[in-house]
């Protein structure tokens, strides 16, 4: 799979784990809100293929099982557009992508009676999980991070705190504190988001499912950059690329 389809070479080949992960993702949401099992079903040779080369490349990584390929991380935060030439820029990015796919596969191998699929990928997602947070978390800051990273592009305690809700991985003796770290963050941004394109599908239902739908509003509600409505003032009618820019003043892609 490559990041654009059809592929007119632009991006990688084969995809940046977030990109290839709209394969199996738009599959099961055709399942979850149309109640359409036969989408994923027709494509279930292809998607089990595309897991199959992250598997091959999560082994290769020698990172306890977690997948370190991945060249665009958290893309267009706030503070700028940064990919990794080398291949590596955020192992967190790529794992929640690659856990999130196996769990997928996995719940739609049981569906239509896949059991050794269905055994395998639960295994290997099981100790992805486990791998994660012993690489990750860090309990006596109540937050997660992402040492050993290579990478200059900026990845936020929003984006990582985020994207281990949305995986339901913190642990529950220590969900209300990093909670808490997670609207100290929003607060030390002025209320604002510090998130890209991977981190801002996560950080409201994140905050919503903490208890703090307050803040989610706050954010969704702010008009100076970073925001929604900064974009939609400077007259735009699709999502930017980047958090900033203007109808006259471009920066990046204006449909993204």
């Amino acid at each position: 799979i490559q990041d654009c389809v059809p592929w007119y070479h632009h991006g990688t080949d084969p995809a940046d784990p977030a990109w290839g992960a709209a394969f199996p993702m738009i599959a099961d949401w055709l399942g979850k809100y149309y109640h359409d099992d036969q989408i994923f079903a027709q494509h279930y040779d292809r998607i089990k293929a595309h897991l199959e080369q992250l598997i091959t490349n999560a082994t290769e990584g020698n990172r306890d099982g977690l997948l370190t390929k991945g060249r665009y991380s958290d893309w267009c935060p706030p503070e700028g557009c940064v990919h990794c030439k080398n291949g590596s820029n955020s192992v967190v990015v790529s794992s929640f992508y690659y856990i999130t796919e196996l769990r997928i596969v996995a719940r739609y191998a049981s569906i239509l009676g896949k059991t050794d699929d269905v055994a395998r990928y639960t295994k290997l997602a099981e100790a992805a999980v486990v791998a994660y947070n012993n690489n990750f978390f860090v309990a006596e800051n109540a937050t997660y991070t992402e040492p050993k990273r290579t990478c200059n592009e900026h990845l936020s305690a929003q984006t990582l705190i985020s994207l281990s809700a949305a995986l339901g991985v913190i642990p529950s003796e220590h969900f209300d504190a990093v909670m808490d770290t997670l609207v100290d963050d929003v607060a030390a941004h002025d209320w604002h988001l510090d998130v890209g394109i991977v981190g801002i599908k996560y950080l409201l239902p994140a905050l919503s499912a903490g208890g703090r739908g307050d803040v989610a509003l706050m954010i969704a509600q702010a008009r100076t950059p970073p925001s929604y409505i900064y974009m939609v003032e400077q007259g735009a009618t699709t999502l930017w690329e980047t958090w900033t820019g203007s109808t006259y003043q471009p920066v990046a892609s204006w449909n993204h």
